[in-house]
């Protein structure tokens, strides 16, 4: 989807949410990526010297948004509105 009509259809909390849900899901691999984790393994333990210990997690990429996590509530919403308003193209300060 494109940036401006993403923010046409989605408020910033929809966002947010939007962007849980992406991480969660790249962070659970596919049939098809669990595939490739296995024979990602395979060819890790032709090198290894301990070839028992390479475990099919150790394969697994992790991914992280770029929004972060911050703790603070006053700081987050600080940080997203100075995100939206560059995206969108408003001066702020």
């Amino acid at each position: 989807m494109p940036l401006a009509e993403c923010l046409l259809r989605l408020s910033h909390r929809e966002y947010l949410t939007w962007l849980s849900w992406l991480q969660l899901q790249d962070n659970e691999p596919t049939v098809d990526q669990y595939y490739l984790m296995q024979i990602a393994q395979e060819v890790r333990r032709g090198y290894a010297k301990k070839p028992k210990t390479v475990k099919l997690e150790h394969m697994k990429l992790k991914f992280k948004s770029s929004v972060g996590t911050i703790t603070d509530p006053k700081a987050a919403a600080a940080t997203a509105k100075t995100r939206w308003l560059t995206a969108i193209g408003v001066r702020h300060e």
